[in-house]
């Protein structure tokens, strides 16, 4: 049977935001993308990195349908999407999930972790509750949750608990693809490289696909297939990382690692 490749494509995708400012001023307007092609295709990591304000997290939600672009087309499975309606979108809402920068505030302070990521299955009604209980446990200890904290609150764990607990949620649906939005920035460092190492295990396990937006060079670098680099809402750079990094044909590229190594 004929398997499509490619499970996410960007196709000249822009987004202007209007900023209204004082009564007798003109509105600004801040154009976040400009013409972005971007594809990610089955069983890789793709990088995106870029400064605060390049346009990675516009992207990233027009990625998972969060906004909508003011021109261009986005597919899934080879799929236009970019003007489906809620009902059409049910099989990309099974098949997406994100990974979010602050593992504390992307989990509800009231509910315990079982309940956390067990949530998912219930919202996509996937299985019955014993099974989706089992299932949690599971994917919980795959990602070096112990059985004896599946009862606590977040404010009980550190915070590479429970970005563990965010990478639980996120995979015991068994989506297609993920986008990770900056999901090492805020630990310490040598929690960054547990969690790092952890998600290319269990893509390597799982077979899912992933966007992997940061601004750090290093994590990008070791993590991904490919990698993206945006400036100032624009793609200026593609490629496999050694030859992105090891010989940047784009200036912006090029101080990036200046700055990199300068640290």
């Amino acid at each position: 049977m004929y398997e499509i490749s490619e499970i996410i494509r960007c196709e000249n995708i822009s987004k202007t935001f209007i900023v209204k400012k004082g009564f007798f001023e003109e509105p600004l307007k801040i154009q976040a993308l400009k013409n972005v092609n971007l594809n990610i295709n089955r069983d890789e990591i793709v990088g995106l990195v870029g400064e605060s304000g390049s346009g990675k997290s516009t992207l990233a939600k027009i990625i998972l349908k969060l906004l909508k672009p003011d021109s261009g087309r986005l597919f899934f499975l080879n799929s236009d999407i970019t003007n489906a309606s809620e009902k059409d979108l049910s099989s990309f809402r099974k098949n997406i999930q994100v990974i979010f920068q602050d593992p504390m505030a992307s989990l509800n302070p009231r509910r315990r972790i079982i309940d956390s990521v067990s949530e998912p299955l219930f919202l996509q009604k996937s299985p019955k509750v014993s099974e989706g209980l089992e299932r949690c446990e599971r994917m919980l200890l795959k990602v070096g949750i112990e059985s004896k904290e599946f009862y606590k609150f977040p404010h009980e764990l550190s915070g590479g608990q429970r970005q563990r607990v965010n990478i639980a949620r996120a995979l015991v649906t068994e989506p297609l693809f993920i986008v990770a939005d900056e999901p090492v920035s805020s630990l310490d460092v040598s929690i960054q490289a547990e969690i790092i190492n952890l998600l290319i295990d269990l893509k390597r396990e799982l077979s899912f696909s992933m966007l992997f937006i940061s601004h750090d060079l290093r994590v990008v670098r070791h993590l991904s297939d490919r990698v993206y680099v945006i400036f100032k809402g624009e793609i200026v750079e593609e490629g496999l990382p050694t030859n992105v990094f090891s010989s940047p044909a784009h200036p912006y590229t090029k101080s990036l690692l200046e700055n990199l190594f300068e640290v």
